[in-house]
């Protein structure tokens, strides 16, 4: 808040407005714990679930591009679902673990 306003329109001028900055931090904050669980999935013995919820995210984020937004917010939405979708299928992919 102090100094981020500033250099967003010293740097990007009205490219890139609040909005697109809450939702780029919301999809950093989630692929952040995307790691932290894809580390944890494979120091399970499961990297083959690990690479499947990878996949998953991949293919969410191709189709969420069909999406009739505006290019930068497509990309950035289209990321927070795919991390919101690696997410959830990894705590899936861990639930058998944590349950034992």
């Amino acid at each position: 808040f102090v100094a981020g306003p500033f250099f967003v329109e010293l740097f990007f001028v009205d490219v890139v407005s609040r909005r697109d900055i809450t939702i780029l931090a919301a999809a950093n904050a989630l692929a952040m714990i995307v790691i932290a669980l894809s580390v944890t999935l494979i120091g399970v013995n499961r990297s083959k679930q690990a690479a499947i919820c990878w996949l998953l995210g991949v293919v969410t984020f191709v189709a969420m591009l069909a999406a009739p937004f505006e290019p930068l917010l497509l990309v950035e939405i289209a990321t927070l679902v795919a991390f919101a979708t690696v997410l959830i299928a990894m705590t899936v992919s861990l639930r058998p673990v944590w349950t034992a």
